[in-house]
């Protein structure tokens, strides 16, 4: 009974030695041997220097102000009159009018910006999605609702209002505008 209990843990301690090995073999061990990419090792020449690891150093957070000024000055510089400019909003409710007609005039209906379209309501209706706006024009892509788009459409102001001034078809390929 004693040689088998001696022979098992022989068993034991080879199984153990041998998932060792392999480990070492693996990883490069720790005698200066580099891993290869499958797993062999190759040794480390005399007096190479192994590669130091520096450590990234843990960015600094600024804190942002939160204090108010305790006084405004009592003259506040006043800003030169300028011309202002169009807000946004009421610039594409332009654009989006301009479309609505040119969409209209060639026998189909509109319903508007795609992100506001209604399933029940503007199924088989042209939408559209402002891609770009460049100030003096503006880039819109028209489709069917709930479909993919189909033309670009270039709108540019002409005597204080916007209009269609060109537009080409959605190449599938190439998902920019041809202007």
């Amino acid at each position: 009974m004693p040689w088998r209990l001696l022979g098992a843990l022989v068993l034991v301690a080879a199984v153990v030695a041998g998932i060792v090995g392999i480990y070492l073999a693996v990883s490069g061990g720790d005698d200066g041997e580099k891993p290869l990419a499958g797993g062999e090792k190759t040794a480390t020449a005399v007096g190479e220097a192994s590669p130091a690891v520096k450590a990234t150093p843990k960015p600094r957070v600024t804190p942002k102000a939160t204090a108010t000024p305790k006084s405004t000055p009592k003259h506040a510089p006043t800003a030169t009159p300028t011309e202002e400019a169009e807000p946004p909003a009421v610039s594409q409710e332009a654009q989006v009018k301009a479309i609505a007609v040119w969409v209209e005039q060639s026998g189909e209906q509109y319903a508007g910006d795609c992100e506001t379209t209604d399933v029940e309501t503007d199924v088989g209706k042209y939408c559209s999605t402002l891609r770009e706006d460049r100030g003096d024009s503006a880039i819109y892509a028209i489709g069917l609702t709930f479909s993919e788009f189909g033309f670009w459409v270039l709108l540019e102001p002409v005597d204080g209002d916007w209009v269609v001034s060109d537009w080409a078809d959605v190449v599938a390929e190439e998902i920019v505008p041809p202007w």
